[in-house]
């Protein structure tokens, strides 16, 4: 399960941090304090985690969760849009969440459109 203390940031705000909290549940949802698993986070969009890298542990940033769980901190960059933060262990079901990047009057810079051109005969 992948939690966060909110889901918007201001883009360009060296201040502006949303703090991702993994945790390792049971079938019931309650957290399994025993659980000590390597924990994988990516993100994509605008920001970046912040966590040092464990080498051998895959891609993003790995850490190893302590008492069922694993924090990580993500920060906004200077572009909007919305990001998508991903948690993941093997043999656990990926944890996602997407948080909007904004700034007051300017447009989503990282947001994907699709265009499709049609030829006419």
């Amino acid at each position: 399960m992948l939690e966060t203390d909110t889901r918007e940031l201001e883009s360009g705000n060296l201040e502006s941090f949303a703090y991702l909290t993994a945790r390792v549940v049971d079938e019931n949802g309650a957290v399994v304090p025993g659980a000590e698993v390597p924990i994988t986070f990516t993100s994509a969009g605008p920001g970046e985690l912040w966590r040092q890298t464990w080498l051998g542990h895959g891609t993003g940033w790995t850490v190893d969760s302590v008492a069922g769980m694993a924090q990580m901190a993500f920060q906004a960059a200077d572009r909007t849009g919305h990001a998508t933060i991903s948690a993941y262990s093997p043999g656990l079901r990926m944890g996602r969440i997407k948080i909007a990047v904004q700034a007051p009057g300017k447009p989503g810079e990282m947001e994907y459109r699709e265009k499709v051109e049609v030829d006419e005969p």
